[in-house]
């Protein structure tokens, strides 16, 4: 129920339409298709803001009254809230997103939460190293004494970013 319809393999279709079949699904079913729905709000009106805004109006309008799908009603309220921000990424014509700033937001928490509170130097290696180290098998050790061997082995432009913001050091 989390995949999208078209990344629906074969066997998980056909799970769907026997749910769609059962009485006591319909809901749930209905549930599904609002979600369907709400992401081909995106999917379906890339380019105009306006036909974006009037399918968010008719998804709006198709939320059926019972209380089980008041978290629907919420999210159409913030939409709702934000709704001059939201649709103004259509009149964007390079299409700007914060998508990278926050995949990076979640794997600096990640590292912190896994380190229980590292240090902002040692969060700031980690996630400018994270990717070397996993695809080149290198290992860096985080204390200012590498070796030569290891400066080298360091691409010039992190080395350069790392260094560019050193260490603040307390009294």
């Amino acid at each position: 129920m989390r995949k999208r319809a078209r990344d629906l393999g074969p066997y998980e279709a056909s799970a769907l339409c026997q749910l769609r079949s059962e009485a006591g699904c319909s809901s749930l079913m209905t549930a599904y298709d609002l979600k369907e729905d709400f992401f081909d709000i995106y999917d379906e009106h890339p380019l105009s803001r306006e036909d974006a805004e009037d399918a968010f109006d008719a998804w709006k309008a198709s939320i059926p009254d019972d209380k089980a799908y008041d978290p629907f009603r919420g999210l159409a309220k913030a939409v709702e809230n934000h709704r001059e921000f939201i649709f103004n990424y259509r009149d964007c014509p390079s299409r700007i997103s914060n998508g990278y700033t926050e995949c990076a937001n979640r794997l600096i928490n990640e590292t912190n939460m896994m380190g229980r509170g590292h240090s902002f130097e040692t969060l700031r290696a980690r996630t400018l190293y994270r990717s070397l180290s996993r695809h080149r098998g290198m290992a860096l050790r985080l204390s200012s004494r590498l070796s030569e061997q290891e400066w080298v082995r360091l691409p010039q432009v992190s080395l350069r970013r790392c260094l560019s913001h050193p260490p603040v050091r307390g009294p």
